[in-house]
């Protein structure tokens, strides 16, 4: 675990377990849990495009999508292709940075 301060939880589709960490000046960061096979991985902003360590909120799109919400940006991390999409209110219409909620609506936006 990248922090022991857990503020969001998410169970995939597939079983897959997501545990967002951290508060402001800790390590924090994001593991994620593979019942499968017992495997463990951690993302941090040292190691992944995460925007910030502090992870607020978690959400898997109808694609498949992992939608993370960090003190410092949101997210979008398509797991099948290891690909990472990124949003600030410097490169979207998002009015803070610190995304505390996420939802997806009837129509897919998030």
């Amino acid at each position: 675990m990248p922090d022991d301060f857990v503020n969001c939880l998410l169970q995939t589709k597939d079983g897959t377990v997501w545990i967002g960490t951290g508060y402001s000046g800790s390590t924090g960061g994001l593991a994620r849990f593979e019942f499968e096979n017992g495997y463990w991985t951690v993302y941090t902003q040292a190691d992944s495009d995460l925007p910030g360590n502090q992870i607020l909120s978690l959400l898997q799109a109808t694609d498949g999508a992992v939608w993370i919400g960090t003190a410092d940006g949101l997210a979008r991390f398509d797991i099948t292709n290891d690909n990472w999409s990124l949003y600030d209110t410097s490169t979207s219409g998002l009015p803070n940075n610190a995304i505390s909620a996420l939802l997806q609506a009837a129509d897919g936006a998030v």
